[in-house]
């Protein structure tokens, strides 16, 4: 047998819903707003903007979310 062909993957599944997967910032802030609870949001939303917050933050998984925020591109 040859080699696997890996395709795109152009959609996400969270929380049991298919979503498109997203291409920038933008994109990314909107599915963290509809899936996050608002606190949580909120949290994330301060920590990208003041990297004091961020250094301050113990929540690990919200932590990797505001690293991932900063992987895409604006």
């Amino acid at each position: 047998m040859g080699d696997v062909v890996k395709f795109p993957v152009n959609s996400i599944e969270i929380n049991g819903k298919i979503i498109p997967k997203p291409n920038s910032r933008f994109d990314y802030q909107m599915i963290l707003r509809e899936f996050l609870t608002q606190e949580d949001y909120e949290e994330v939303l301060v920590c990208i903007m003041d990297k004091d917050y961020y250094k301050e933050l113990e929540d690990e998984q919200l932590k990797n979310i505001v690293n991932e925020y900063f992987s895409f591109s604006m």
